[in-house]
């Protein structure tokens, strides 16, 4: 599956629609595909790749607190407050 041959990075940086047009369906049928061999929806999944990306971050470097956001995938340091 497209899912599981592609980064980490690239998924973060994805959207379903981007990957439902990868895969030659709509984002609808792509989310529940995702849903029904992962047990959650994409977007949860890619929520929950941020965070671990954004946790190991903090635990390993001394990398600013945007800087962290910005490579956890976050555009908006207010955004990545709220989340985390």
């Amino acid at each position: 599956m497209l899912v599981k041959q592609s980064s980490e990075a690239e998924l973060l940086a994805r959207t379903p629609r981007d990957l439902a047009g990868r895969c030659n369906c709509s984002e609808r049928h792509f989310n529940r595909i995702f849903r029904k061999h992962f047990g959650c929806s994409f977007r949860e999944r890619q929520l929950e790749m941020r965070m671990q990306r954004a946790r190991q971050l903090l635990r390993e470097s001394n990398t600013k607190i945007i800087n962290v956001a910005f490579e956890s995938g976050y555009r908006h340091l207010g955004l990545f407050n709220a989340m985390f």
